[in-house]
């Protein structure tokens, strides 16, 4: 039976697509009715769900600490597979995002309108032209996870949220985003992305490293940006406290 978990951590079932389309559509006008998600949108998650790597709830044991290598023009295939198939293999309701949402300088309405098809081209040129900041967590030579990290002032969706807003930002470098593969989540495979993101952006020129962990995730999902203990853990301070989200930064 096709199912998806909505990123409140809701599992949505169907006995075929059109079935669980009309149970994400159903979900999504009493529950989310306030994001507005469109037909297209909802296909799109659907696509996605048939395209990702099958995971059937195991996972895989890491022997030897995965080695973390920054994206580059190179790596841009591996990158776009790893989105393709693996990134959200339990979460296609993201799959359309690949990692443009805070790269994106419009509104929230226009981001609304984007498809997974405009993300992942736009994203794919950029990283031609080097300007996709990041790094990719290598197991067995193959992508396992990703975090998003790159000077601010190359973040503009930062600024569509308040609680985000800075009064420095050409100093700061900032982590938005922590993607990785199911079957490799807890076994310190974030953790080591978040010191590579660190020496990463001081490599940048930047003076400090700045997240944005939630205070209360209804989700797995909704924790995208990173907990707030393994950034305390990582040396990072409370820089302020908003209602959603605690702003942290760590001197480089």
């Amino acid at each position: 039976m096709p199912m998806i978990k909505c990123v409140c951590g809701e599992p949505l079932a169907g006995t075929d697509d059109d079935g669980l389309f009309a149970a994400i559509r159903a979900h999504a006008d009493t529950v989310h009715a306030d994001v507005g998600f469109r037909d297209e949108q909802i296909h799109d998650m659907i696509a996605a769900r048939s395209r990702m790597s099958e995971w059937d709830g195991s996972r895989a044991t890491i022997t030897n600490p995965p080695e973390v290598r920054p994206l580059t023009t190179e790596r841009r295939d591996e990158w776009l597979r790893f989105f393709d198939r693996d990134a959200f293999m339990d979460n296609p309701m993201w799959a359309d995002c690949y990692c443009m949402f805070y790269r994106f300088s419009g509104s929230n309405e226009e981001w609304e309108q984007r498809t997974a098809t405009d993300n992942r081209n736009d994203q794919s040129e950029a990283i031609e032209r080097g300007e996709v900041g990041g790094l990719l967590a290598y197991v067995d030579d193959k992508p396992v996870a990703w975090c998003h990290a790159a000077p601010r002032t190359q973040l503009p969706g930062l600024d569509r949220n308040e609680e985000f807003r800075s009064d420095d930002p050409a100093r700061v470098g900032a982590i938005v985003c922590f993607v990785v593969a199911a079957p490799y989540r807890g076994q310190g495979v974030a953790e080591r992305l978040l010191d590579a993101a660190c020496a990463h952006l001081r490599v940048k020129g930047m003076a400090i490293a700045e997240a944005y962990p939630p205070k209360d995730p209804p989700s797995d999902a909704r924790a995208y940006h990173g907990p707030l203990p393994m950034y305390l853990n990582g040396g990072f301070q409370v820089h302020h406290e908003e209602e959603h989200y605690v702003v942290v930064r760590r001197a480089l």
